[in-house]
């Protein structure tokens, strides 16, 4: 028997007619979500979580199509989900938080303190399923890669439900392990990450101190957006993730940060004294410049410069070359 972390899930499960699965999920979900084949389309619903709020995941996957911008157009334009969501348009709003790709659908329905009622939810993913059919087809019980073995139980792809026949599994796996013997081999180099890394920490810099200057403000994005600049540069530069280009990222992500302070400085000495920039008036600006930190109790940018640093670190990791297999029970 099927077993239900709560009473919405359960009568979710009863108006859809798709069976909950308690383990890994596409919505990384601790309360499982809803699995199944449905009208010849996978379909995933469940609670999900993100930094924004919370809401009802919905992923629908069928046989890969080459345009996914038309199956983008046929769902935002089809009537059926509008007439589920009980709304006369798509909101930009909405628009945007539609994904999709050559294989697959995904929404959140997000909500505040109440989850949108079952009934909805089931009316809104049968709407979906209408509205994609019109342009892709669905699983035939065959493979998805190959689409010559016979494969009639689902298997998660890392976390994503999929047909997957043991010949292209075994083969895919072999491939990711090709690809990270080779990246493992290849020289990292170092010399041009860095060159990349500095021309990052200067633009971001000039940046910072520029939208510092015309704000008068200083934004923690701004940090973000920093650290992940200096983060892809570098990587473009180095060829590969190592520990040195770690070291750097995160150096150069906080040296960004208090390079535009120094440019913010100097634009305000220069506005102050009604001077045009020169390498004096810098060199002025840069020899104070502890003191003038100092003396501003400046901590907004250095907690900027260290959660910039952070996430800059984040995002230069190196790629992951595993993939999980699992049988959907």
């Amino acid at each position: 028997m099927t077993s239900y972390p709560n009473e919405y899930v359960q009568q979710l499960s009863n108006l859809t007619g798709v069976y909950h699965y308690s383990k890994n999920n596409p919505f990384a979900s601790k309360e499982g979500a809803l699995i199944g084949l449905k009208d010849g389309y996978l379909v995933s619903v469940g609670p999900m979580k993100t930094q924004r709020s919370s809401g009802i995941g919905i992923l629908i996957r069928f046989k890969k199509n080459e345009n996914a911008e038309v199956i983008r157009s046929t769902i935002q334009f089809s009537p059926l989900p509008l007439a589920a969501l009980k709304i006369k348009e798509l909101s930009d709003k909405y628009r945007k938080e539609f994904q999709i790709t050559g294989d697959s659908f995904f929404w959140m329905w997000p909500y505040v303190f109440k989850k949108p009622p079952p009934e909805l939810v089931a009316e809104l993913i049968a709407s979906l399923l209408a509205a994609v059919r019109q342009t892709v087809t669905g699983f035939n019980g065959k493979c998805e890669v190959c689409n010559t073995n016979a494969t009639p139980d689902i298997t998660m792809y890392n976390n994503v439900p999929g047909y997957y026949c043991e010949s292209c599994r075994q083969k895919f796996l072999q491939e990711l392990g090709i690809f990270e013997t080779v990246y493992e081999e290849k020289e990292a180099n170092v010399s041009l990450g860095v060159l990349y890394g500095i021309a990052g920490m200067i633009a971001g810099g000039i940046a910072w101190g520029m939208m510092a200057y015309t704000t008068e403000r200083v934004y923690a994005i701004a940090a973000l957006g920093i650290g992940f600049l200096i983060a892809w540069l570098v990587e473009k530069g180095m060829g590969k993730v190592t520990i040195p280009g770690k070291i750097l990222v995160g150096f150069l992500t906080i040296c960004s940060v208090l390079f535009g302070d120094l440019v913010f400085f100097t634009l305000i000495f220069m506005k102050e004294s009604a001077s045009p920039f020169s390498l004096e008036l810098f060199l002025s600006v840069l020899r104070n410049f502890a003191e003038i930190e100092l003396r501003l109790e400046n901590i907004a940018t250095f907690l900027f410069a260290m959660f910039g640093a952070y996430y800059a670190l984040k995002k230069f990791s190196k790629p992951s070359f595993k993939a999980t297999f699992e049988p959907l029970q």
